[in-house]
């Protein structure tokens, strides 16, 4: 057993996996503290509010998102022939294209937010304006993170992780204990993005001068593979966020607030089962995508991760079928009756998403596009069947446990064609 456990450390996966796995488990216990205190303080209704909000959060912020991935996956190979050079020239690049896209997309956002109000039956549009500004700010993020994620500086990047959810906790949870509402949760969400930047501008001085790395030296290199990976990664995690989000906005649009609101309180455990893994997927990426770049397959990390995963969502699953009641009252305190019947299907469903994002992972790291089409088209079925057929919230969520589980057998079919 000892020389076991000593191989584990030994084991560079491992060890970065339990690193990455400790710093994202701290995120989501401040996370969880977090939509805990939220649950409680606000009203069944106003965190309906508060969650359709961050749903509209994370579906434009999809835009910009797959850039880390497509940075890191480019930037892991200049790391690993240490041509610092070339990853400084690529990150100014864009970095000031990010700045430029973050006021445009500002602008035009505010144009719409009386549109999205009326649409998610919210009375102000200054909460829109809020999330417009979350997004611009979290489109300069993926710059810096990509940069210690590329470089696999796992302990600064779960440092930056806690960091930041920290005071979001602090923040938001402290607003809406003073009065503000769902107003004073999206406050919180909003402090995330200012700090990861600060933070990892921090780090990255620091990193450089620890190893003597002059960062005004740049090697100009070609941008263009750059922006044609970006595409069809883009389009995976677009299609990623409609089969986790979109449910959210739907249920907001189409059903009472009331019912709304426990169908949000619910999906804190999908919110957990789906995040508690994502440890892993964040340190499978660079590795497999250095491996792909001197041509060594990766094919036995995915086996591992994926044992990972599907233990822990397992294990969580099981025990939320089981004790759906006590498992909500544990997160929220708020045990709704027609919340309790949506436990189930939403551990389910969101099992079989964690894994089929750490597939799309693999896929992206071996430049394997082929899942890209077969994923988006699914995405885009699942949402035009909730918005036609949603008698009750039980059908939506078996919409969604069977698109989730239709997804995961797709994204595996298609490792055949993976390009190692």
């Amino acid at each position: 057993m000892k020389a076991k456990i000593k191989g584990l450390l030994k084991d560079d996966f491992f060890r970065h996996t339990f690193i990455m796995a400790m710093g994202t488990g701290v995120v989501n216990v401040f996370n969880l503290l977090y939509h805990l205190i939220l649950v409680r303080v606000l009203s069944s209704v106003q965190y309906g509010v508060l969650n359709s909000l961050v749903a509209i959060t994370v579906f434009f912020s999809i835009f910009v998102s797959p850039l880390r991935p497509t940075l890191t996956k480019f930037l892991s190979g200049y790391f690993h022939s240490k041509e610092f050079s070339k990853i400084f020239f690529v990150l100014r690049h864009i970095f000031k294209r990010l700045g430029l896209l973050s006021i445009l997309f500002f602008g035009v956002f505010t144009l719409i937010n009386l549109d999205l109000a009326k649409f998610l039956r919210i009375e102000s549009a200054h909460y829109l304006t809020i999330v417009g500004i979350i997004v611009a700010l979290s489109m300069l993020a993926p710059a810096f993170q990509s940069f210690l994620q590329s470089a696999q500086l796992f302990k600064m990047l779960a440092f930056v992780g806690i960091v930041s959810v920290a005071f979001k906790l602090m923040v938001g949870s402290g607003l809406a204990y003073a009065g503000f509402g769902a107003l004073g949760g999206l406050l919180g969400y909003l402090v995330v993005p200012v700090l990861i930047i600060f933070v990892d501008m921090f780090l990255i001085i620091r990193y450089c001068r620890r190893n003597k790395i002059d960062s005004s030296i740049t090697e100009p290199v070609e941008i263009s593979p750059i922006y044609k990976y970006f595409l069809p990664t883009g389009v995976a995690m677009f299609s990623f966020t409609m089969l986790t989000s979109m449910d959210i906005v739907l249920v907001k649009h189409f059903f009472t607030p009331q019912e709304a609101g426990y169908y949000s309180v619910a999906q804190m455990v999908g919110k957990i089962i789906l995040f508690l893994p994502g440890a892993v997927s964040m340190v499978l990426f660079p590795k497999t995508a250095a491996l792909h770049a001197n041509n060594i397959k990766g094919t036995h990390l995915l086996k591992k991760s994926l044992v990972i995963v599907a233990l822990s969502c397992g294990t969580l699953a099981t025990i939320c079928i089981m004790f759906p009641g006590p498992t909500l009252k544990l997160l929220t305190s708020k045990v709704y009756p027609q919340s309790i019947k949506l436990v189930a299907w939403f551990a389910l469903s969101m099992s079989f998403y964690a894994l089929l994002r750490l597939v799309n992972f693999f896929h992206l790291s071996t430049n394997n596009t082929k899942f890209v089409l077969p994923i988006f088209s699914l995405a885009v079925i699942q949402m035009a069947v909730i918005y036609f057929f949603h008698p009750t919230l039980q059908s939506v969520l078996f919409i969604l446990l069977t698109f989730s589980v239709l997804s995961f057998c797709v994204s595996l079919f298609t490792l055949r064609y993976a390009k190692e």
